[in-house]
């Protein structure tokens, strides 16, 4: 489904949950807001939606006014990011799309944050996020570097790679976000 308003409002209707209800799809309802003109909405179970939904957030995110490459699922009256599993047939397309749009509000976010310590001697270090495809599986991954005994601010990504001075350097060591996460 593709919202056909095109009144600058299109994205402003995601939080219309009564008129998203009404759409029927196949599973639960799936969203994007490419662009403040695009509403697209497609089921969870149907791949040929999410394929198309795919192409049309990519190319609209390439004009003017892009907003997020993120895919929403609606749970109850909520909206969470969503991604398909693994081998889905649209699973990369969305993945490099999330990644994108996250990586470049991470960009942003790191530079207003390097300004705002900028003349602070004590400011924490602002780790960056590195996108890379494993070249075993062809996933699209994002990863950010933990150094050795380095205080800082990390962004939220799928792994993290630690660093040591003890290590050689051709060897890290990653690991995904979760288990950073449950063994802190």
């Amino acid at each position: 489904w593709l919202a056909p308003y095109q009144d600058t409002h299109d994205a402003s209707r995601l939080v219309l949950h009564d008129l998203v209800w009404q759409l029927p799809v196949n599973g639960e309802h799936l969203a994007m807001i490419p662009q403040r003109n695009v509403l697209l909405v497609t089921g969870a179970e149907d791949e040929a939606g999410m394929v198309k939904m795919a192409e049309i957030a990519e190319e609209e995110l390439k004009g003017n006014r892009p907003l997020t490459g993120v895919t929403f699922r609606l749970r109850g009256t909520t909206w969470e990011p969503y991604q398909p599993a693994p081998g889905h047939a649209a699973y990369e397309k969305l993945k490099t799309l999330y990644l994108e749009t996250v990586c470049g509000e991470y960009d942003q976010q790191r530079q207003l944050l390097e300004r705002l310590y900028a003349e602070d001697e004590n400011a924490p270090f602002i780790a960056s996020v590195i996108t890379h495809q494993n070249t075993k599986t062809g996933e699209h991954k994002s990863v950010t570097v933990w150094g050795d005994g380095v205080d800082g601010l990390w962004p939220r990504t799928d792994g993290v790679v630690f660093m040591a001075e003890w290590l050689k350097r051709d060897v890290a060591k990653e690991v995904g976000w979760e288990q950073v996460m449950t063994s802190l």
